[in-house]
């Protein structure tokens, strides 16, 4: 089965950013620091959807050519348009910081030249996290489908979706509640093993279309937004020497399921209430069900939340899941991330100390679980009604 394929990652490996500081030193020998920082202003991390090597529009100039650093009215870091998100812009830093860093340890630079752009500040997002009336409404809904009980988690325990999905029978107690959620599962991608990669994957590659296709087309009785495939034609073509496709590939390496070390503090142990314990050990009768019916076509990962044949969820169908829920039940439109955000202000709400809180969460610093402290729309009102008592009140 597919288990074999399933492996564990302890700590991230160092090749990807070891890649990042070859290709960025390439960049930097072939254009020069102005280039290097043209191409970052420009956003140039595929990320972003942009072209490394390519220089900002003319006329913005290089940010080490301006006196205001290329932050010019109207327009972004680098003095390039505003099309991407600061906090995209920051992790694009910080990646070519760190490559850099790791280039000029190998003596493969003398100098890291990403710490002379000033990077940008994180601009902190609103969170908006659910009320507990509509928590509710989440659970009522999300106990009559399957896989239930995997929103409870996400509500009660405000793990994040990546472990949620990740979570394993070997790391639940289900008689001391004990819940251990030390990794997060994710999906690399696979690797050509044959020696033609373009011609292995022939049969897959999506072509551009003629200015007047006659290969594609709608039957009679479609509707008018009707995207069937083979309906209309591909927006996402293929590139002329294309080698992708390699999960096709019949000799196919380096692809599967991974199970990474979770952000943050990497050993979380949580404590499952005793309300979802119950529900987590009716979730493990049902899957058992599911196992017998399944039969050989059973994947055995040992997930806790896992598809009809026991293969991972994607997170685009979790997604999906979550969206239904909330319509269903509702709740305006929130992210799955949310589910996080309303367990921490939940536990705050209830008085729980915003150092246990930190430790439920797996948070490294304090400063993070701070963020929920000011939403707490309750405890600002009973502060509100406290300090009236004690100005205007009865003494």
């Amino acid at each position: 089965m597919l288990r074999n394929e399933a492996r564990i990652v302890d700590r991230p490996q160092q090749s990807t950013v070891a890649s990042h500081a070859v290709a960025i030193v390439v960049l930097y020998l072939c254009g020069g620091a102005a280039t290097l920082v043209g191409a970052f202003g420009w956003c140039g991390g595929s990320a972003c959807g942009g072209r490394p090597g390519v220089p900002p529009p003319s006329g913005t100039g290089s940010p080490a050519a301006r006196p205001d650093g290329g932050r010019a009215e109207g327009r972004g870091y680098g003095g390039a348009p505003r099309r991407h998100l600061t906090s995209t812009v920051l992790k694009v830093h910080r990646i070519l910081s760190r490559a850099l860093t790791i280039a000029v340890r190998r003596n493969k630079l003398t100098r890291n030249v990403a710490t002379l752009v000033e990077a940008p500040s994180a601009a902190s997002t609103e969170i908006e996290p659910l009320s507990r009336e509509e928590a509710r409404n989440i659970l009522d809904v999300a106990g009559t489908r399957r896989n239930g009980a995997r929103w409870s988690v996400a509500l009660a325990l405000g793990i994040r979706q990546g472990e949620a999905l990740g979570l394993r029978w070997q790391y639940v107690d289900l008689e001391t509640g004990v819940i251990r959620a030390w990794f997060q599962i994710q999906r690399t991608e696979w690797q050509h093993g044959c020696a033609d990669p373009h011609k292995c994957g022939e049969k897959w590659h999506r072509w551009p279309c003629k200015k007047k296709c006659r290969d594609h087309g709608h039957n009679p009785g479609c509707e008018e937004d009707c995207k069937k495939q083979g309906h209309t034609c591909f927006k996402r073509t293929c590139l002329k020497d294309c080698t992708s496709h390699a999960d096709r590939c019949p000799k196919r390496t380096g692809g599967g399921i991974v199970f990474r070390q979770r952000k943050g503090k990497s050993k979380l142990t949580l404590q499952c209430p005793p309300e979802l314990l119950a529900l987590l050990k009716a979730h493990r009768k049902r899957q058992a069900a599911d196992r017998l019916k399944a039969g050989d076509r059973w994947e055995d990962h040992d997930l806790v939340f896992a598809t009809r044949y026991g293969g991972p969820i994607k997170r685009t169908e979790d997604w999906k899941v979550w969206k239904t829920i909330l319509k269903q039940a509702g709740v305006r439109d929130v992210r799955v991330h949310d589910a996080r955000h309303t367990a921490a202000t939940l536990l705050i709400e209830q008085g729980v100390n915003i150092r246990v809180v930190q430790e439920v969460l797996g948070h490294t610093r304090v400063t993070t679980t701070e963020r929920y402290a000011h939403v707490s729309t309750p405890l600002m009102r009973d502060a509100g009604e406290r300090l009236a008592s004690a100005l205007w009140g009865k003494s």
